[in-house]
């Protein structure tokens, strides 16, 4: 009886093998398709898990970001606003200095460098030029043209005067600078070799390469030869 109805099962599927062969194929594809739904949906899942990981973390570091910046920001102010405070006191002092002790004592004079720095520091360079003038005045005054002390003041004016642009006075105290030096101090002189580098970086700036070329390369080799290949001032 079994063996009869496994035959006429058989014969059934065999009669109609095209549908029950169309009926597997949907089946299969019904089968594969439900598999691949269900893998994408977890690959969805775990893709929407990282991506609002990744958001978090964006939102994180944007908050640190923020904060550092608005900490940044409040320490700048306050160290404008305390530059400002330091800059009104210097002035005061001196002012009172002037009256009290005259514009050529030493305290008067330390009192016009103190001040010519915190000016500089604002980049109020204009006063900072008058400050340094009247230094280069009084000294040469005191001590004459050529004295140590003159001459480091007039290179510093010369460097104020180029960063303001006004380079052609200011080509002209590098350069008296270092020939007054060469002449008084001598070529290796250590005050003659700053000099000499800062006329050569001058001329470097202003579009004179060759000229840069040559007093530069002069310097190095007697700071080679005088300090040593791993001198600070070789390297620099």
């Amino acid at each position: 009886m079994v063996c009869s109805r496994w035959y006429v099962l058989r014969k059934t599927i065999y009669r109609h093998r095209a549908a029950v062969a169309a009926a597997g194929i949907v089946l299969t594809a019904s089968v594969t398709a439900a598999i691949v739904s269900t893998n994408f949906w977890y690959q969805s899942e775990r893709d929407r898990d990282r991506l609002a990981t990744a958001v978090t973390e964006l939102e994180r570091q944007h908050a640190e970001t923020v904060e550092a910046l608005e900490r940044a920001t409040l320490s700048e102010r306050l160290a404008r606003d305390r530059l400002d405070e330091m800059t009104t006191f210097a002035r005061d002092k001196l002012a009172e200095l002037r009256e009290s002790l005259g514009p050529e004592h030493n305290v008067t004079l330390k009192s016009m460098y103190d001040l010519s720095m915190l000016l500089k520091r604002q980049g109020a360079l204009a006063e900072v030029e008058a400050i340094a003038r009247e230094a280069v005045e009084i000294y040469e005054q005191r001590l004459g043209r050529e004295h140590v002390i003159t001459l480091r003041l007039i290179g510093g004016l010369a460097s104020i005067l180029q960063d303001q642009d006004q380079l052609e006075e200011a080509e002209a105290l590098f350069r008296e600078c270092l020939d007054t030096r060469r002449r008084t101090l001598g070529e290796d002189d250590p005050a003659t070799l700053v000099s000499m580098n800062n006329y050569g970086s001058f001329l470097n700036r202003v579009n004179q390469p060759a000229k840069a070329e040559i007093v530069l390369k002069d310097c190095l080799e007697r700071r080679r030869r005088l300090l040593g290949e791993s001198h600070a001032s070789t390297l620099s």
